[in-house]
């Protein structure tokens, strides 16, 4: 198990992908095929615009310009920023957005209000009619 690393791509091609440049070309696309189908997917499941999501993918090299790609897990809001010191209020502020239905074409929702509204439940005029009774 190894904890995660960043590094660039000329260094991924060295160390991971034994300087075959065109196999890690091909393990970039298969991994884009497979998380453009992921996410058509997902959006048959929900109407809402999916905020976060985070694919894993393993991708190793399996002849001279080929390779073979897994997508391992899929996860929301478990995203790790590595280093991307503005990946946490861009996304958590989308993830906001998201949850508050406050669509903007701004980077952040600062200067955007979130209204609340109290609800006063009256317990008594409570009616049940989902139960097998029928005396109601």
């Amino acid at each position: 198990m190894r904890d995660f690393e960043r590094i660039q791509r000329e260094e991924c091609v060295q160390t991971c992908f034994q300087n075959d440049s065109p196999a890690l070309a091909e393990a970039e696309k298969i991994a884009t095929q497979i998380g453009n189908r992921v996410l058509w997917w997902l959006q048959t499941e929900t109407c809402e615009p999916i905020p976060v999501i985070r694919m894993d993918f393993m991708c190793h090299r399996s002849a001279d310009g080929k390779a073979t790609v897994s997508l391992g897990e899929i996860t929301e809001l478990g995203a790790c920023f590595l280093g991307w010191e503005e990946g946490p209020k861009e996304v958590f502020s989308a993830v906001v957005r998201s949850c508050f239905r406050l669509h903007s074409d701004r980077p952040s929702f600062e200067g955007q209000k979130v209204q609340y509204v109290a609800q006063h439940v009256d317990p008594s005029a409570h009616h049940d009619d989902n139960d097998d009774d029928d005396e109601d």
